[in-house]
């Protein structure tokens, strides 16, 4: 206790200095509390409900096919393996999905899960209040659901809302029960607000039971609880027999299919075992080796500020020592005294790392396309890592400089002359102060280096070519299977709705779409030219003879180009008769890219094509969007438009393929539409949302969104965005400290040779050369720091390229800037005390001498 008192008096001795070293350390301690605090959200804390080890996700791999080729399971596969299996205690089926819950006069689109009977019993556990579905109602298409803690509370904690109605889909539902409060299921930041059976997507069907029966209907996600004493290896090893056993049984549904286990996605319902893992996993590396990059670069330059503070304390520890205190006292009561600071810091650090946890979630939850569960308050892990950190970052700082001094000689600084001893590191270019800071300048360029490229990946992912432009225009998100309307009436409605929209005042043009570029839905198709095969491929990643290619597939409307601002390379877009008739001729516009890989020599226009009918939704969740009815009959392609990109990151690399409205018919669509260059896009939305609630008041309008709006809150480029902002204020903080670090140094290395500067100074040296001296040396230790920086840095961009987009990870323009940047102000930090030192007075010196 008398150690802590005494360094609680030293501390408030020199506030400060106290004030100067809490900041940096807040800074440091902050950043990695913060980024622990994410990883142990997203990684690290149990999820509810899950028995860690013992649950594990399944999924089925075609052994011919690449090894990401993955597929979902059918409802038979599903009952076989939960029956069959001797590797699990117990088998849950589950499919993500999109309903409809009317409300009064408005219906508003939730997200649910699909179930199996025994969903809740498998995570062991126990609903709050009701029952959870029968094993019979799994299957018999029952209109019966199961609401989220969370929703039940949204709607009043009414305790007697089992056995009420819900209007799902324009159909009543019955609740049945509740789930407790906090369970999240296989995902820990979302949770479902709705739980139906299985049965769900075909309830009022007329094929009712004996669709979700179809052997080739593939559409479950499969989570098993593990045999006790099964490990993963040997689950495997079995299940190679079971998938032996069912392709035998069913080759035509499951030939060549090997099914296997692999621990549960964090963050997602995915049919790849590699799901979020490996992101996470470098991800996770990648911010907390950055983060610790701060907590160094901090902690070498508290231990400059003590080397510093140690020299003008070495007569009172002199003094200690002559009077018998033992010097293993003086490491100790210094060490404390570095505890102190470590420990304040890491309270400022905490509630920089808490605001910023609150900021990412708010931010967040603007974009997520559903309802969050991001829980990043500090629990024991986040505050045992705190304390961690603190611990680290002391042993950093405090321990040298405190050996240092607790090792002084004891004569020499009686006698007054050891602080006057600027000769002893004179000459010594690495010594241990000029070795901290080469550290500091090192670590900060790649620190510097990194956020430069993450910065201008972003930029670039920011001003992306989708095909058209996002500064005009706006749209809404219509969907009419959420209160029950077929496609035929859909159809009508949306025929009427936009000759409604056209005739508004300040409408250019307006019309419809299924997609959008960074939206949450994308569509694919497999594409091949009829008549003749394709032609041989001119490189190694052009596809082989004959094979479809696969092209992102939208479903549009005419004036569908003219109303996004897009101009036809070549042909013609589509009539509205085309867009109308069901019966018309088949016709479809492509893009350039397509095109080129159909007809690479040749004129596309009026050429023949045909959909393989082996695309797949590539986002977005839930039941099909359209019709079914797609005849797998020819279509003359009519028009060529740019190539379009539907994310960030295109798998088709820009092939595209537009079919009209009246071939594959919708419930869920994007009415566009292109206000007058005089016009103001948010007004006119208004004006056609409260048309359209004139016109048909039960149609659901999901959201209202300007083309704009719709860009900057796109999940891809707000991940690029806060991306850039951590890397930029990791940056900016290295670049601080590291400044700071540098004239630190260089003012105590003054201050100890203001005599020698003196003499300098008096026996003929120009205020010229004292600059052009310190300055020099100054000089030395940047460049050091930056080559040394540069290696560092070579090997942070290299371990980034996979999050860079369009970028190269050795990017010259980022390479130049940020060395000569930070050698810039390592210099500036330089010239500071070199400065003072010019305008030294000899005469008074060499007097106090």
């Amino acid at each position: 206790m008398t150690d802590l008192r005494y360094a609680f008096r030293q501390l408030l001795k020199n506030p400060g200095f106290t004030a100067v070293a809490v900041l940096t350390l807040a800074l440091g301690i902050g950043a990695n509390t913060a980024i622990f605090t994410l990883i142990n959200t997203l990684v690290l804390k149990p999820v509810s409900g899950r028995d860690t080890g013992q649950l594990v996700s399944l999924y089925s791999h075609d052994s011919t096919k690449p090894d990401d080729d993955y597929r979902a399971f059918s409802y038979p596969n599903f009952l076989d393996l939960r029956v069959n299996s001797d590797v699990f205690d117990d088998l849950l089926a589950m499919q993500p999905t999109q309903v409809g819950v009317t409300e009064g006069e408005f219906t508003r689109r939730v997200f649910g899960l699909n179930i199996s009977a025994n969903y809740f019993s498998v995570f062991g556990v126990n609903l709050i209040r009701g029952r959870a579905f029968l094993p019979e109602e799994e299957k018999q298409a029952t209109p019966i659901v199961i609401v989220s803690h969370r929703w039940w509370q949204q709607q009043g904690s009414d305790p007697e809302i089992i056995g009420r109605s819900l209007k799902i889909n324009g159909r009543p539902f019955t609740i049945v029960g509740i789930t407790p409060q906090g369970f999240t299921g296989t995902m820990p930041m979302f949770v479902p607000d709705l739980y139906l059976p299985l049965s769900f997507p075909f309830v009022g069907a007329n094929e009712g039971e004996a669709s979700i029966l179809k052997r080739t209907n593939h559409g479950l996600f499969l989570v098993g609880r593990l045999k006790h004493g099964f490990h993963l290896a040997d689950a495997n090893s079995r299940l190679q027999v079971v998938s032996d056993q069912l392709a035998k049984a069913y080759p035509d549904a499951n030939r060549n299919q090997v099914i296997t286990v692999a621990p549960i996605p964090r963050l997602s319902i995915s049919t790849n075992p590699e799901g979020d893992r490996r992101t996470l996993r470098i991800l996770s590396l990648l911010m907390l080796a950055m983060s610790c990059s701060v907590l160094l670069i901090a902690s070498l330059n508290l231990a400059n500020m003590l080397l510093a503070r140690g020299a003008a304390r070495r007569k009172e520890i002199a003094v200690r020592i002559a009077l018998g205190a033992p010097r293993s006292r003086i490491l100790g009561q210094l060490v404390t005294e570095g505890l102190m600071l470590s420990l304040l810091g890491a309270a400022a650090g905490l509630l920089v790392a808490v605001w910023a946890t609150d900021w990412l979630s708010v931010s967040l939850d603007r974009i997520a396309p559903m309802q969050t569960t991001f829980n990043a308050r500090p629990d024991w892990r986040v505050l045992s890592a705190t304390l961690g950190f603190s611990l680290l970052a002391t042993l950093f700082f405090a321990l040298g400089p405190s050996w240092k001094l607790a090792r002084l000689d004891v004569n020499a600084d009686l006698k007054g002359n050891a602080s006057e001893d600027p000769g002893k590191d004179r000459g010594r270019l690495f010594s241990p102060q000029n070795l901290l800071v080469i550290g500091q300048v090192a670590l900060s360029l790649a620190l510097l280096v990194a956020a430069g490229l993450f910065g201008r990946g972003a930029l670039n992912a920011m001003s992306v070519d989708a095909g058209f432009r996002f500064d005009r225009g706006g749209y809404m998100q219509l969907d009419g299977g959420l209160v029950g309307y077929s496609v035929q009436k859909m159809r009508q409605v949306l025929l009427e709705l936009l000759d409604r929209v056209r005739a508004l005042p300040g409408v250019e043009s307006a019309s419809l779409a299924t997609t959008i570029p960074f939206g949450d839905l994308t569509l694919s198709e497999g594409v091949q030219r009829v008549g003749s095969p394709i032609p041989p491929p001119r490189d190694a990643t052009s596809p082989a003879l004959g094979q479809a290619i696969g092209a992102n597939y939208n479903v549009i409307g005419n004036d569908y180009f003219r109303t996004l601002g897009v101009t036809l390379i070549q042909g013609r877009d589509f009539s509205r008769t085309e867009c109308e008739n069901t019966n018309g001729a088949g016709v479809a516009i492509i893009s350039v890219a397509l095109a080129q890989k159909l007809w690479p020599d040749e004129n596309p226009i009026g050429k023949r094509v045909q959909l393989t009918g082996l695309g797949a939704p590539g986002g977005g969740v839930g039941r099909s969007l359209g019709s079914g009815a797609r005849a797998e009959k020819t279509m003359e392609v009519v028009g060529i438009v740019p190539s379009w990109k539907p994310h960030l990151i295109d798998p088709n690399d820009g092939s595209g393929i537009f079919v009209p409205l009246a071939q594959d018919p919708r419930v869920e669509v994007l009415l566009h539409v292109r206000p007058l260059p005089t016009a103001n896009t948010d007004t006119l939305l208004q004006t056609v949302r409260a048309e359209l609630g004139r016109f048909d008041s039960n149609l659901p309008i999901l959201s209202v969104k300007s083309l704009r709006s719709h860009l900057s809150n796109c999940p891809e480029i707000w991940i690029m965005r806060t991306g850039a902002v951590l890397f930029g204020t990791f940056g900016g903080a290295a670049l601080l400290l590291s400044v700071v670090g540098v004239y630190g140094v260089m003012a105590y290395a003054v201050a100890r040779r203001t005599r020698e500067l003196g003499i300098r100074m008096a026996l003929g040296a120009d205020r010229a050369k004292v600059l052009g001296l310190i300055l020099g040396e100054g000089s030395k230790l940047a460049a050091l720091g930056v080559l040394l920086g540069l290696l560092l840095a070579f090997a942070v961009a290299k371990a980034m390229a996979r999050f860079l987009f369009e970028l190269q990870a050795l990017d010259p323009l980022i390479f130049f800037a940020a060395p000569v940047f930070l050698a810039f102000a390592a210099l500036l930090a330089c010239y500071v005390p070199a400065r003072r030192a010019a305008k030294t007075d000899p005469m008074v010196v060499l007097r106090h001498q």
